[in-house]
Parts: structure tokens; sequence; C-alpha cells
């Protein structure tokens, strides 16, 4: 999907450790909460991103792009770069 993509993408070009608040990814890709919970629970689901610990706040979690998820937008980014025939 697109908007899977998109949160690929955003978690991508921040750079390593590739890691970004749930707040910054649906505010950044213009989302609602909701549909960025859902979104992130696919992606989770399909091994992409992870929720880890955030250090400066114990209470809440941060989005990090797996290595798995770095390989797909990569591929993806790829595709659609690829010159025309």
């Amino acid at each position: 999907m697109q908007s899977d993509y998109a949160v690929l993408a955003a978690l991508r070009r921040v750079g390593p450790p590739y890691t970004l608040a749930p707040n910054e990814l649906y505010t950044g890709l213009e989302r609602s909460s909701g549909g960025m919970t859902k979104m992130l629970k696919r992606l989770a689901d399909l091994g992409l991103v992870r929720r880890v610990n955030n250090p400066a706040d114990k209470r809440s979690k941060l989005v990090r792009l797996t290595a798995a998820g770095k390989r797909v937008e990569e591929q993806v980014f790829d595709a659609l770069h690829e010159p025309g025939p």
C-alpha cells in the first residue's frame, strides 16, 4: 500500500536508527492517530517496523524501521525510480 510505503520512507529519511514517535509520523504524513495505529500494527505484524521504548519518556514507545523494513523500502524506492521502457 502507498500509505505503508510512506511510513517506511519517513522512517528511512530520518537516518539511523530510523526511529520516530508515532505522533511525528501521523503529523508528518497527515494521517489520523487511529489510522496510523492501524498502519503501524500491520507493518509490525509484517516485521517491517517494531515498537521500542522511548528512553526520554518511559510511558511511550517509538517506531523503528527493522532491517527487513529497510530492505523493502529500498526495493520499492528503486522500482519507483527505475527508468521506463
